[in-house]
């Protein structure tokens, strides 16, 4: 697993963090949609999402 590496700052330019988010049971495709925006814009890049 990279998540290690990566908070160390050893990582691979093309290394991946992976998180789980848990959404409350009222969560909406919307809030979905901005978390992965959120994400994308904090790490300067596109955000890959699997659900």
């Amino acid at each position: 697993m990279s998540s290690g590496r990566w908070a160390r700052g050893s990582d691979p330019v093309d290394s991946d963090l992976d998180l789980l988010v848990e959404f409350d049971e009222d969560a909406t495709l919307l809030d979905f949609s901005a978390l992965e925006l959120a994400y994308g814009e904090l790490v300067h890049g596109p955000a890959q999402t699997e659900g």
